[in-house]
């Protein structure tokens, strides 16, 4: 146990140690989950990013990376049914053909709020996507974000490449 605190320890003192030679610190991480949002916090940024305390399943995360500018120009609409979840216990929204599944928000109208404000903050010249290979990803997913044509991105994963 102790172990595990040393060296949960020691690799947040080297992830600040690497944060503060970062010179540009006005980047905006899409991800399709959780992830970048711990990026801002870890960091002690402030979220230039709307995807934060959410997730989006592959498909709609890859259309949503595809063309970030068009999606978040478009109203966010509350659903009340899921194309995945049959139970909601948490907000879903769609935008046109992508669904948002707020999942660390009490109600649409916070995570609404929130959305609209993040978004106004993106800076898509300095743009990071991060995906995981979760919640139905499939191996075709992964070759549709490696053609995505944003540079800067990484995938999570757990399986070999």
């Amino acid at each position: 146990m102790l172990a595990r605190q040393i060296t949960a320890q020691w690799r947040r003192f080297l992830v600040r140690r690497d944060i503060q030679a970062i010179e540009k610190r006005e980047f905006s991480v899409l991800s399709s989950n959780c992830i970048g949002g711990r990026i801002y916090d870890v960091l002690g940024l402030p979220y230039l990013t709307p995807t934060v305390g959410l997730f989006l399943f592959p498909d709609c995360f890859l259309k949503f990376a595809a063309n970030a500018l068009h999606y978040v120009q478009q109203p966010l609409k509350q659903a009340k049914h899921s194309m995945y979840v049959s139970e909601l216990t948490y907000p879903v929204a769609t935008i046109d053909d992508v669904e948002i599944h707020f999942l660390h928000y009490g109600s649409f109208s916070d995570a609404a709020d929130k959305w609209i404000r993040r978004s106004a903050r993106i800076n898509f010249e300095q743009l990071y996507l991060s995906m995981t290979d979760r919640d139905g990803f499939e191996q075709r997913h992964e070759r549709m974000f490696d053609e995505l044509p944003i540079e800067a991105k990484v995938l999570f994963s757990c399986r070999p490449r």
